[in-house]
Protein backbone atom coordinates (compact mmCIF):
# COMPACT_ATOMS: atom_id res chain seq x y z
CA UNK A 1 0.00 0.00 0.00
CA UNK A 2 2.81 2.20 0.65
CA UNK A 3 3.91 1.83 -2.33
CA UNK A 4 1.02 2.74 -4.27
CA UNK A 5 0.67 6.11 -2.18
CA UNK A 6 4.20 7.01 -2.77
CA UNK A 7 3.74 6.28 -6.67
CA UNK A 8 0.53 8.48 -6.76
CA UNK A 9 2.43 10.85 -5.10
CA UNK A 10 5.53 10.85 -7.88
CA UNK A 11 2.95 10.98 -10.49
CA UNK A 12 0.85 13.85 -9.30
CA UNK A 13 4.62 15.95 -8.59
CA UNK A 14 5.45 15.30 -12.31
CA UNK A 15 2.26 15.43 -13.94
CA UNK A 16 1.46 19.09 -12.81
CA UNK A 17 1.36 21.88 -15.56
CA UNK A 18 3.57 23.65 -13.33
CA UNK A 19 6.00 21.70 -11.29
CA UNK A 20 6.21 22.77 -7.92
CA UNK A 21 9.38 22.34 -5.44
CA UNK A 22 9.91 18.80 -4.50
CA UNK A 23 12.64 19.47 -2.38
CA UNK A 24 10.46 18.68 0.60
CA UNK A 25 11.12 14.89 0.03
CA UNK A 26 14.53 15.19 1.83
CA UNK A 27 12.94 16.98 5.14
CA UNK A 28 13.53 15.08 8.20
CA UNK A 29 12.22 16.20 11.41
CA UNK A 30 13.81 13.54 13.16
CA UNK A 31 17.37 14.93 11.69
CA UNK A 32 16.34 17.70 13.65
CA UNK A 33 15.63 20.01 10.39
CA UNK A 34 12.91 22.39 10.73
CA UNK A 35 10.24 22.57 8.50
CA UNK A 36 10.69 24.65 5.34
CA UNK A 37 8.84 28.24 4.65
CA UNK A 38 5.89 27.64 2.67
CA UNK A 39 4.36 29.74 -0.17
CA UNK A 40 7.76 30.85 -1.62
CA UNK A 41 9.92 30.08 -4.41
CA UNK A 42 12.48 27.48 -3.12
CA UNK A 43 16.30 28.50 -2.75
CA UNK A 44 17.76 24.77 -3.79
CA UNK A 45 15.64 24.42 -7.24
CA UNK A 46 14.04 27.93 -8.16
CA UNK A 47 10.33 26.48 -8.31
CA UNK A 48 7.32 27.42 -6.36
CA UNK A 49 7.07 25.36 -3.02
CA UNK A 50 2.77 24.29 -2.99
CA UNK A 51 1.08 24.10 0.55
CA UNK A 52 -1.05 21.82 -0.83
CA UNK A 53 1.67 19.47 -2.44
CA UNK A 54 3.30 19.94 0.89
CA UNK A 55 0.75 18.90 2.94
CA UNK A 56 0.08 15.86 0.62
CA UNK A 57 3.93 15.12 0.78
CA UNK A 58 3.56 15.33 4.80
CA UNK A 59 0.60 13.04 4.87
CA UNK A 60 2.30 10.29 2.83
CA UNK A 61 6.13 10.46 3.61
CA UNK A 62 6.44 11.13 7.14
CA UNK A 63 3.46 8.76 8.26
CA UNK A 64 5.18 5.87 5.80
CA UNK A 65 8.31 7.03 7.66
CA UNK A 66 6.66 6.65 11.34
CA UNK A 67 5.13 3.32 9.66
CA UNK A 68 8.15 1.86 8.85
CA UNK A 69 10.18 2.83 11.53
CA UNK A 70 7.32 0.65 14.46
CA UNK A 71 7.36 -2.12 11.94
CA UNK A 72 11.24 -2.44 11.86
CA UNK A 73 10.47 -2.24 15.87
CA UNK A 74 8.50 -4.80 16.15
CA UNK A 75 10.66 -6.77 13.03
CA UNK A 76 14.69 -6.45 14.46
CA UNK A 77 15.55 -9.57 12.31
CA UNK A 78 14.48 -7.73 9.05
CA UNK A 79 16.45 -4.95 9.78
CA UNK A 80 19.51 -4.45 7.38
Amino acid sequence: MNRRRLAALERLLRDRAQPTCQCILAYCPEAGETMPLLEVVCDRCGRWRDPQTVCLIEEIIVKTREEAKAFFANNPELQR
